[in-house]
């Protein structure tokens, strides 16, 4: 049985095509103009746009019991996707926020470090892993700014990094002279 469409019906159904296209052609060009993604046509505004040539992200810096150490993106200290692992280091250690929380966190990424690794999947990066036959000690986090213009296509690139804004376990600094 064929389903034949009557002259309105396919003036109606070409119309709302039509205007879903259109729609569809013209959200990229208005979210660029306007920042923002136009909901619920959202083409991932966070595409559309160039990240600064300098960034200061936060970084963790593992050592282990051979007494080597590791600087790492956070994706690698938590088991969530790569971007949100990057806020929420960020977030919790900020200079004005609590305490409790700083240690906490610290408390558990060792313990699951040293407890229960994991591998990676999809935007989940893989764990990090301390040297052989150690395991891991103390986490400091850090702030590292990475300046993009210095980079060159296959020469290994650091950032420079700032003092650790939290320790732990905590250790006690001696001042510099």
């Amino acid at each position: 049985m064929s389903t034949v469409l009557t002259h309105r019906e396919r003036w109606a159904l070409s119309l709302s095509l039509a205007v879903f296209f259109g729609i569809q052609a013209m959200q990229l060009p208005l979210s660029l103009f306007f920042g923002k993604d136009l909901w619920p046509f959202a083409p991932y505004i966070m595409f559309s746009y160039l990240q600064p040539a300098r960034m200061r992200r936060p970084h963790v810096v593992l050592h282990d019991s051979s007494g080597r150490s590791q600087l790492v993106e956070p994706g690698h200290v938590l088991p969530i996707e790569f971007f949100r692992a990057n806020v929420l280091l960020r977030s919790i250690y900020s200079p004005q926020s609590d305490p409790r929380p700083k240690v906490e966190l610290a408390r558990a990424i060792l313990t699951r470090l040293r407890q229960a690794p994991w591998d990676a999947f999809d935007e989940v990066w893989a764990a990090a892993r301390p040297s052989p036959g150690a395991t891991f000690t103390r986490l400091e986090v850090t702030f590292c700014e990475w300046d993009f213009t210095q980079y060159r296509y296959g020469a290994d690139y650091s950032p420079e990094c700032e003092p650790p804004v939290f320790s732990y376990p905590s250790i006690e600094r001696s001042p510099h002279p």
